[in-house]
């Protein structure tokens, strides 16, 4: 019986053991790589992958990145699609249990070389091409082609330079998006004609924390406010206009989302530094000129940004950082005209001005901003990441309002605009009556208003978000959490000036231009107190005598924390997007 035993298990430990094992190994390999752009060293995303001779077909992640598995033994062909590129073919050899990896790079269409013009002559170079248009739209057109959803996909370098890096004055040049401005700032955006408060912002998916104490409460306060945001440091925008399962219920008119730049998107170490100058068209002079705060300055003012990207530890660590001050000198006039259209049999003019509002907004702007990306690549098919940002925007404004009052919006015609002399459209004269015993008849209409006010806008963001993704065969799993939080408050006899000195003086005076159509007024008092004694302005609200000072004290403050957790499965159809 022992010899039996010995005899079975002799016969199973060389014959069915060892077919098991060759049942079990794999009869197939895998193909690995990533898809690199020479011309700009990046790694490209959204670039179309195909496997010849089979259905396969994928996209590259936002690392260039992308698998086949389940591929037969031997040479297998792939094909990359990428739009204003050659399309590229390369062969890999795949053996059984084991994965081919090889990185893959584009050949521009703009790059194709020139033909030698014979033997022995002189080379033709190809015609020297900037390409940071092209580059930009090839990333939009790849993006959008992945995109289940109706999306507007937009790289950041597609306009070049932004002014003060604000991420609205990007994005007003796309279709569909309107901007709230307040002045010369573009503060919130508009999507399918709804308001701001119904737009959702993120960054890398994740909802940012706005502040903005000015809109106040209530719905306003979800309203997203740019101030806080840098576009330096940004990738791409994505504009969704469609509301998918992923997407805040509170976004009904879509959402933008900014991607940041990645050390793992690029290949090597990467330095560079950036510096200008901006200068105002009114105020072009490298000296110091008087304005706005009774003090001499430079209007002109220092740009500089500066990114260092580099991967470690055979690019499984990527680390990113990225730094940049945008600074400029805005000057805001602005002329307001009071107009009365109802003649009367009395006063059978067409059309008088009746009031003349002169406004001077000179404003600087400072924006300051830091992103810091890490990406670990912990296993094959597991990525830890980490964003890092904060923000300072501070806007000093200087509002100076001048308001000429000559009559009444009325046919009264003691004090309405009967009451004014002249033709009332070119010359402009008053006629101040307060000495009739019937009261009545007094007119004391005829008034200079001083208004306005200055205060600094401060406004900071910080922002903290982790994330992982996980890859298995088809199947793609991402998370991420998040902390954002944003203080919004203006500050004005903290930095040594008023909020508001409104005041005002009862006077007569002629006020003259050349044409109607002319901005350039002159305007002289003929009686009254004297205008350029601040004594003689007497305070609009109960108080009477003095300036009135007043501070800024609004102040909002924003915190998001959100979470989120995503499944999805990569498409193997073709001309099928992933699903």
């Amino acid at each position: 019986m022992q010899s039996l035993r010995r005899l079975l298990y002799t016969v199973l430990t060389a014959v069915i053991f060892p077919a098991l094992a060759a049942a079990q190994s794999p009869a197939t390999g895998a193909i690995r790589g990533r898809v690199f752009n020479p011309g700009i060293a990046q790694y490209v995303s959204n670039a179309e992958v195909r496997l010849s001779g089979t259905k396969q077909v994928t996209y590259t992640e936002n690392d260039g990145s992308f698998q086949f598995t389940g591929v037969a033994p031997g040479e297998a062909t792939v094909t990359v699609s990428y739009s204003g590129y050659e399309p590229l073919r390369d062969t890999f050899r795949v053996t059984a249990g084991d994965t081919a990896v090889r990185d893959l790079n584009l050949t521009s269409t703009a790059a194709a070389p020139a033909p030698a013009s014979g033997k022995g002559g002189p080379l033709q170079l190809s015609a020297f091409t900037v390409s940071s248009e092209r580059e930009g739209n090839s990333k939009a057109v790849a993006a959008q082609r992945r995109s289940m959803d109706i999306t507007t996909s937009v790289a950041s370098d597609i306009f070049g330079d932004v002014a003060d890096g604000n991420v609205g004055e990007f994005l007003k040049y796309l279709p569909g998006v309107d901007l709230d401005y307040v002045e010369s700032l573009a503060r919130g955006p508009r999507l399918g004609g709804m308001e701001s408060q119904y737009v959702g912002v993120a960054f890398d998916g994740q909802r940012i924390a706005s502040a903005d104490s000015v809109r106040g409460g209530a719905e306003n306060s979800r309203a997203t406010s740019f101030e806080g945001f840098a576009i330096t440091a940004v990738e791409s925008i994505e504009i969704s206009r469609t509301t998918s399962a992923d997407s805040d219920a509170d976004s009904p008119a879509g959402t933008i989302n900014m991607r940041t730049k990645r050390a793992f998107d690029r290949k090597g170490r990467v330095v560079s530094f950036t510096t200008g100058v901006n200068f105002n068209a009114e105020e072009f002079s490298l000296g110091k000129s008087l304005g706005p705060n009774d003090r001499e300055n430079y209007k002109w003012r220092p740009n500089l940004s500066f990114e260092y990207a580099e991967s470690f530890l055979q690019q499984r660590l990527g680390l990113l950082v990225s730094v940049s001050s945008a600074n400029s000198y805005t000057e805001q006039y602005d002329i307001n005209l009071g107009y009365n259209r109802n003649p009367t049999v009395a006063d059978p003019r067409l059309m008088v001005i009746r009031q003349l509002d002169f406004k001077d907004g000179p404003k600087f702007m400072e924006k300051q901003s830091a992103l810091v990306t890490l990406d670990y690549k912990a296993t094959p098919n597991l990525v830890l990441s980490l964003n890092a940002i904060y923000s300072y925007a501070g806007g000093q404004f200087h509002n100076r309002n001048f308001t000429f009052v000559a009559a009444n919006d009325n046919a009264n015609v003691v004090n309405g605009r009967a009451s004014l002399l002249g033709d009332g459209l070119t010359v402009i004269g008053t006629r101040r009556v307060t000495t009739n015993a019937n009261a009545a008849l007094n007119n004391t209409v005829p008034t200079l208003t001083n208004g306005g006010g200055s205060s600094t806008e401060i406004t900071y963001t910080h922002t903290l978000a982790p994330k992982f993704e996980f890859k298995r065969g088809p199947w793609v799993i991402d998370g991420a959490a998040g902390f954002s939080r944003a203080a919004n408050n203006f500050d004005s006899l903290e930095r040594g000036y008023l909020n508001s000195e409104g005041g005002s003086a009862p006077a007569d005076f002629v006020a003259t231009r050349p044409h109607r159509g002319s901005w350039e007024w002159t305007i002289r008092q003929t009686s009254g107190p004297d205008w350029f004694n601040l004594r003689n302005f007497v305070n609009i609200d109960t108080r009477v005598g003095g300036t009135r000072v007043t501070n800024s004290d609004p102040l909002w403050i924003t915190e998001i924390w959100n979470g989120q957790a995503n499944a999805r499965g990569r498409s193997r159809s073709p001309g099928c997007p992933p699903s």
